[in-house]
Protein backbone atom coordinates (compact mmCIF):
# COMPACT_ATOMS: atom_id res chain seq x y z
CA UNK A 1 0.00 0.00 0.00
CA UNK A 2 1.39 3.49 -1.01
CA UNK A 3 0.07 6.89 -0.16
CA UNK A 4 1.33 10.07 -1.75
CA UNK A 5 0.03 13.74 -1.74
CA UNK A 6 1.25 15.71 -4.59
CA UNK A 7 1.54 19.00 -5.29
CA UNK A 8 -0.61 20.20 -7.92
CA UNK A 9 -1.39 23.61 -10.08
CA UNK A 10 -4.61 24.51 -10.05
CA UNK A 11 -5.83 25.33 -14.11
CA UNK A 12 -9.34 26.78 -12.91
CA UNK A 13 -11.13 23.51 -14.19
CA UNK A 14 -8.57 21.00 -13.50
CA UNK A 15 -4.90 20.24 -12.37
CA UNK A 16 -2.51 21.69 -15.15
CA UNK A 17 0.69 19.90 -13.83
CA UNK A 18 1.49 17.88 -10.07
CA UNK A 19 4.91 17.01 -8.73
CA UNK A 20 5.43 13.51 -9.83
CA UNK A 21 7.15 11.98 -6.83
CA UNK A 22 5.32 13.72 -4.14
CA UNK A 23 5.53 13.10 -0.75
CA UNK A 24 4.97 9.46 -0.47
CA UNK A 25 5.50 6.46 2.23
CA UNK A 26 5.20 2.45 1.51
CA UNK A 27 3.36 0.38 3.62
CA UNK A 28 6.59 -2.03 3.60
CA UNK A 29 8.88 0.10 4.74
CA UNK A 30 7.14 1.13 7.76
CA UNK A 31 5.94 -2.29 8.48
CA UNK A 32 6.87 -5.53 6.17
CA UNK A 33 3.69 -7.43 8.49
CA UNK A 34 1.31 -4.60 7.79
CA UNK A 35 -0.58 -5.34 4.46
CA UNK A 36 -0.06 -8.41 2.02
CA UNK A 37 -2.36 -11.46 1.18
CA UNK A 38 -2.05 -13.34 3.73
CA UNK A 39 -3.09 -14.03 7.49
CA UNK A 40 0.13 -13.22 9.07
CA UNK A 41 -0.49 -9.39 8.09
CA UNK A 42 -2.27 -7.26 10.07
CA UNK A 43 -4.38 -6.42 6.84
CA UNK A 44 -4.74 -9.54 4.58
CA UNK A 45 -5.62 -8.00 1.21
CA UNK A 46 -7.40 -11.20 0.23
CA UNK A 47 -10.15 -9.81 2.69
CA UNK A 48 -12.29 -6.60 2.93
CA UNK A 49 -11.11 -3.86 4.94
CA UNK A 50 -11.56 -0.14 6.24
CA UNK A 51 -9.09 2.39 4.52
CA UNK A 52 -9.69 6.14 5.68
CA UNK A 53 -7.48 9.38 5.72
CA UNK A 54 -6.64 12.07 7.79
CA UNK A 55 -4.55 15.42 7.07
CA UNK A 56 -3.77 18.75 8.78
CA UNK A 57 -1.21 21.05 8.54
CA UNK A 58 1.16 18.42 10.57
CA UNK A 59 0.09 15.48 9.25
CA UNK A 60 -1.07 13.10 6.76
CA UNK A 61 -1.98 10.17 8.37
CA UNK A 62 -4.22 6.59 6.43
CA UNK A 63 -5.68 3.95 9.24
CA UNK A 64 -6.37 0.71 7.91
CA UNK A 65 -8.62 -1.95 9.95
CA UNK A 66 -9.87 -5.67 9.63
CA UNK A 67 -11.77 -7.90 11.62
CA UNK A 68 -10.45 -5.95 15.42
CA UNK A 69 -6.81 -5.70 13.97
CA UNK A 70 -5.63 -1.55 13.29
CA UNK A 71 -3.00 -0.02 11.96
CA UNK A 72 -2.07 3.42 10.61
CA UNK A 73 1.53 5.37 8.88
CA UNK A 74 1.94 8.43 8.52
CA UNK A 75 2.58 9.46 4.29
CA UNK A 76 4.32 12.01 4.29
CA UNK A 77 7.46 12.64 6.82
CA UNK A 78 8.61 16.04 5.48
CA UNK A 79 7.23 18.61 7.83
CA UNK A 80 7.51 21.55 5.11
CA UNK A 81 5.88 19.75 2.10
CA UNK A 82 2.60 19.05 4.92
CA UNK A 83 3.27 22.68 5.81
CA UNK A 84 3.20 24.00 2.24
CA UNK A 85 0.45 22.53 0.88
CA UNK A 86 -1.97 21.97 3.68
CA UNK A 87 -4.17 24.55 2.72
CA UNK A 88 -5.60 22.69 -0.38
CA UNK A 89 -6.34 19.41 1.61
CA UNK A 90 -10.08 20.07 1.82
CA UNK A 91 -10.12 20.20 -2.11
CA UNK A 92 -8.09 17.07 -2.48
CA UNK A 93 -9.47 13.78 -4.19
CA UNK A 94 -9.08 10.25 -3.31
CA UNK A 95 -7.85 8.26 -6.00
CA UNK A 96 -7.28 4.25 -5.90
CA UNK A 97 -6.42 1.55 -8.72
CA UNK A 98 -4.42 -1.45 -8.67
CA UNK A 99 -1.23 -1.48 -10.57
CA UNK A 100 0.85 -3.91 -12.23
CA UNK A 101 2.29 -5.13 -15.01
CA UNK A 102 4.81 -6.53 -17.06
CA UNK A 103 8.76 -6.03 -17.13
CA UNK A 104 8.87 -4.78 -13.73
CA UNK A 105 6.12 -1.44 -14.63
CA UNK A 106 5.69 -1.36 -10.78
CA UNK A 107 9.44 -1.70 -9.45
CA UNK A 108 9.43 1.70 -8.21
CA UNK A 109 6.16 0.80 -5.45
CA UNK A 110 6.61 -2.66 -4.59
CA UNK A 111 10.16 -3.42 -5.17
CA UNK A 112 10.88 -3.08 -1.60
CA UNK A 113 8.70 -6.08 -0.80
CA UNK A 114 11.42 -8.54 -2.97
CA UNK A 115 8.99 -9.20 -5.31
CA UNK A 116 10.25 -9.86 -8.57
CA UNK A 117 7.49 -11.45 -10.52
CA UNK A 118 5.16 -10.00 -13.05
CA UNK A 119 1.55 -9.69 -12.03
CA UNK A 120 -0.99 -11.41 -14.38
CA UNK A 121 -3.95 -8.23 -14.24
CA UNK A 122 -6.21 -10.85 -16.43
CA UNK A 123 -5.85 -12.88 -13.20
CA UNK A 124 -6.32 -10.32 -10.60
CA UNK A 125 -9.10 -7.63 -9.37
CA UNK A 126 -10.15 -5.03 -7.31
CA UNK A 127 -13.50 -3.82 -5.95
CA UNK A 128 -13.57 0.05 -4.03
CA UNK A 129 -16.90 0.04 -1.97
CA UNK A 130 -19.14 1.83 0.50
CA UNK A 131 -17.33 5.32 -0.08
CA UNK A 132 -18.25 7.80 2.60
CA UNK A 133 -16.63 11.87 3.36
CA UNK A 134 -17.00 13.05 6.75
CA UNK A 135 -16.30 16.21 8.14
CA UNK A 136 -14.76 15.41 11.73
CA UNK A 137 -12.60 16.55 13.93
CA UNK A 138 -9.35 13.92 14.69
CA UNK A 139 -7.16 14.25 17.02
CA UNK A 140 -3.15 13.99 15.93
CA UNK A 141 -2.67 11.56 18.62
CA UNK A 142 -5.07 9.19 17.33
CA UNK A 143 -3.42 8.59 14.57
CA UNK A 144 0.37 8.56 15.31
CA UNK A 145 1.99 5.23 15.64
Amino acid sequence: FVATLHNCDWGGDWFTGCDRGGCQANSFKKDPNMFCPEDRCIINTQKPFHVSHYQTKQIANVYMSQEGRETNFNICDDGSYNEQFWYSYPGMAVAGGMWGGNNGETSWMDGVTGCQSNCDMSKQSVRFSNFRVVNRVWRKEDYLM
